[in-house]
């Protein structure tokens, strides 16, 4: 179901689930943000719960079944996530297990031709560039991963992240 929301002037739509009918407008100028929700299982080894995916204007929520059909109907795009190594192994994990071999080719073949970006690792050579240690960080260079939160109150400060807030989960 295609929901409309109006945020001041803009409106942004998402569909919840997605429907498999219909690809997430974006251009080689706008990648698709991507992230995933895990469960812990068995001994640490975390499950995909749900994934989401967004342009900026339209977005959705998907079931694990879908993550690879939405991983070969996006296969051209550019993707964008927070800490992308773990969404890209636990997705891999998840495609290897199921048997979705053509969907685990394409992603890493979107890895293989520089689609995949990382924003935990821009903020961190940014920070890195500009000398920006911060107490308790790597003792060579200050520097440490910040959660997406942490991100977009220095880049965003009117967009509150937070990890524990119930949102993120409906």
């Amino acid at each position: 179901m295609i929901k409309n929301v109006k945020i001041g002037k803009h409106t942004y739509s998402y569909e919840f689930p997605w429907s498999g009918k219909t690809k997430l407008r974006s251009s080689r100028s706008q990648p698709i943000a991507f992230d995933t929700e895990t469960e812990v299982v068995e001994e640490g080894i975390p499950r995909i719960a749900l994934a989401t995916a967004s342009t900026g204007y339209q977005s959705c929520i998907l079931h694990p079944s879908q993550v690879p059909y939405f991983i070969e109907t996006h296969k051209d795009s550019y993707w964008v996530g927070h800490n992308i190594p773990f969404d890209f192994w636990v997705v891999n994990k998840y495609l290897e297990d199921n048997g979705r071999h053509d969907a685990k080719s394409v992603l890493w073949q979107i890895s293989d031709t520089n689609r995949l970006f990382d924003t935990m690792i821009f903020d961190m050579l940014l920070r890195l560039a500009k000398g920006d240690g911060e107490k308790g960080g790597d003792p060579e260079t200050g520097i440490w991963p910040r959660d997406l939160g942490m991100v977009a109150k220095q880049f965003c400060p009117s967009l509150p992240v937070n990890k524990e807030d119930p949102f993120r989960m409906r």
